[in-house]
């Protein structure tokens, strides 16, 4: 299993999600770090081969935001 390495400013954003998505973006990238992909990743189209994206919808209100988190695997 490989670590999940962060961006400091994007681990603090990510502190920030709301606790329901972030449980499931960290499973998500929990099955990326052992070399796997999560049924909601998917690839981040234009920027190259092991660039992926989860998008989940999270309404406060009838048109809340989506919140996103993309990562890049690299082997080696």
């Amino acid at each position: 299993m490989r670590e999940v390495a962060w961006i400091k400013a994007a681990l603090k954003d990510f502190g920030d999600f709301p606790k329901p998505v972030q449980a499931r973006m960290a499973d998500a990238l929990a099955i990326a770090a052992i070399g796997q992909k999560a049924d909601i990743a998917k690839p981040l189209k234009g920027l190259g081969a092991g660039v992926f994206e989860i998008a989940l919808p999270y309404a406060l209100m009838p048109t809340g935001p989506s919140m996103r988190c993309s990562w890049v695997t690299r082997s080696g």
